[in-house]
């Protein structure tokens, strides 16, 4: 159940009856014990402002179907491989990417974010340009791209200097 949801029902004013009405169509209703009903119009406000501030409320997921068509243009697809560094831990993971129109960097990836390690300084992309340039690039800020809930992308802004 969303935060919201249960915030409005932890403050009593959705009747039992009503709550066990919804739940028969469905819909995931916990029902809330007496003693967790809240007492106090402060207690209340604090439950539902907790609510309305969490990170489902607030969050923004950017969409870009440009990046995505894009992504899929075999010119403009490229492969490399993302050398993970975070002080004594290493990895690496190949990765297919492409340049967005701004010369960003957007690459799939759909697990939990890595952006605290990508903007270490410490780890970099490393590529062969289409030329034959040999690359690595190091990135100084980012942001995730979302299809409806999914997270599609990490696009990674390079250092310029």
């Amino acid at each position: 159940m969303k935060p919201i949801a249960h915030a409005v029902i932890r403050t009593g004013l959705i009747p039992e009856d009503t709550l066990a009405e919804i739940r028969k169509w469905g819909l995931p209703i916990e029902f809330v014990q007496s003693s967790q009903v809240l007492e106090s119009a402060q207690a209340v406000t604090a439950v539902i402002q907790d609510a309305l501030e969490s990170a489902d409320q607030v969050t923004c997921r950017d969409t870009d179907l440009d990046i995505l068509s894009r992504f899929l243009d075999p010119n403009h697809q490229q492969k490399g491989t993302l050398m993970l560094r975070d002080g004594d831990q290493k990895g690496s993971q190949e990765v297919l990417f492409c340049r967005t129109i701004l010369m960003e960097y957007a690459i799939p990836w759909t697990s939990d974010t890595i952006f605290e390690t990508i903007l270490n300084g410490e780890t970099y992309l490393r590529y062969t340009d289409r030329d034959g340039t040999k690359m690595k690039v190091f990135f100084n800020d980012g942001h995730e791209l979302f299809f409806g809930d999914h997270k599609a992308f990490m696009v990674c802004v390079p250092n310029r200097t």
